[in-house]
């Protein structure tokens, strides 16, 4: 996948936030994306770090 399309969206459950917290910022490194909060995150649950382009989405269970 293209670094300058890419777009990596967790959806956090409550009891699994910290550890997708974790990967969300290890994702973020592994693609040199600074990290980026949508909307209302901890109401939401959804943490997402964003380039322009595509969205790549992945949900935690």
């Amino acid at each position: 996948m293209d670094q300058g399309a890419w777009d990596l969206r967790l959806a956090l459950l409550p009891h699994r936030q910290a550890l997708a917290k974790d990967e969300l910022f290890r994702k973020a490194d592994e693609f040199m994306l600074p990290p980026v909060l949508l909307g209302d995150s901890l109401h939401e649950g959804f943490f997402a770090v964003r380039s322009a382009g595509a969205l790549d989405e992945c949900e935690q269970d």
